[in-house]
């Protein structure tokens, strides 16, 4: 499972990133393809942020650790 799911993420991804750079795609295709990986990127980290938060009131030391690896 854990091989598909990174093959499925690794052709939306880097092909998202090749495309975006292709300039015999149309602008909005490019853009939304742009928009969509930065997208992906910006609730990653967010995940990271939220779970360094969560920890942090259990564990202080923890949680900023968390906080600076989501940095």
């Amino acid at each position: 499972m854990e091989y598909v799911i990174e093959l499925i993420l690794e052709l939306l991804l880097e092909g998202g990133m090749e495309a975006s750079t292709n300039k015999r795609l149309p602008k909005w295709l490019r853009y939304t393809l742009i928009a969509f990986i930065s997208l992906f990127f910006i609730v990653i980290i967010g995940i990271v942020f939220l779970a360094a938060y969560l920890v942090l009131k259990d564990s202080i030391i923890l949680g900023i650790l968390i906080g600076i690896i989501g940095l």
